[in-house]
């Protein structure tokens, strides 16, 4: 019985992956927003990299940082808009940019220090194995 349960559950709210995409969805769009506001205040994140201010960045670098904010608003609708392969194809668009802007940051503006690559490394790794997990719940499921 509890089998079926879980079952009739996953299958009725699309599987435990489709609930694990629309949150980590909703968590990086949250993140962009108070990315964008650590941006035009504190500079709090990419000062862990050696960056200065957003206003001191050069073009390239402020366009590479609103990119990033923007990413998160691309996994939110590529998620609820998209759900399934272009849903996961703007999760993993956030995660890599992600990874990218902080190896590219930190080489130019870093001391050399790869605290903050194994932070943003670890974080999106996190996501990733959860993805596979849930993606390994449904299958379960739907064998049963």
């Amino acid at each position: 019985p509890h089998r079926l349960g879980r079952t009739a559950c996953c299958a009725a709210a699309g599987g435990k992956l489709d609930e694990f995409r629309n949150i980590l969805g909703a968590s990086y769009g949250v993140a962009s927003v108070l990315h964008l506001a650590d941006l035009f205040g504190p500079n709090v994140l990419p000062a862990t990299v050696g960056a200065p201010p957003f206003s001191e960045l050069e073009p390239a670098g402020q366009f590479a940082a609103l990119a990033w904010v923007a990413a998160g608003g691309i996994a939110v609708a590529g998620t609820r808009l998209f759900p399934g392969l272009v849903g996961d194809l703007s999760l993993a668009f956030f995660a890599l940019y992600e990874i990218w802007l902080v190896l590219a940051a930190n080489s130019m503006y870093g001391d050399g220090a790869i605290q903050p690559i194994i932070n943003v490394a670890a974080a999106q790794g996190v996501a990733l194995a959860a993805y596979v997990y849930c993606t390994q719940l449904d299958r379960t499921a739907e064998s049963n």
